[in-house]
């Protein structure tokens, strides 16, 4: 994993941002969570890559980037359409001796 990957991942955990994550959960929350900054915090990962220092605005850009991920980060995995729709075929095909 590159550096500033890491080091937003070890940021969430040692903020205590992980505290009400189910253990089963942090996985899934850290891929999403990195997912997020790519997506919308691109500038912050590509200064941590090229400095390898993490600057006291960096610092407040990622504490409000984890509170604003948290806000709408669900414990329940969202099922794609594609998802939905295999389960659905699953559910309504026929079992052995129908």
């Amino acid at each position: 994993m590159p550096v500033e990957r890491e080091v937003a991942s070890i940021f969430c955990g040692t903020n205590g941002y992980l505290d009400d994550v189910p253990e089963t959960e942090v996985a899934r929350f850290e891929s999403e969570f990195l997912q997020y900054l790519d997506r919308n915090h691109a500038e912050l990962l590509a200064e941590i890559a090229e400095t390898g220092l993490l600057s006291d605005e960096g610092l407040e850009t990622l504490h409000a980037a984890v509170k604003a991920f948290k806000e709408n980060w669900s414990e329940t995995p969202v099922s794609t359409p594609a998802e939905a729709d295999a389960s659905t075929e699953s559910e309504d095909a026929p079992t052995e001796g129908e």
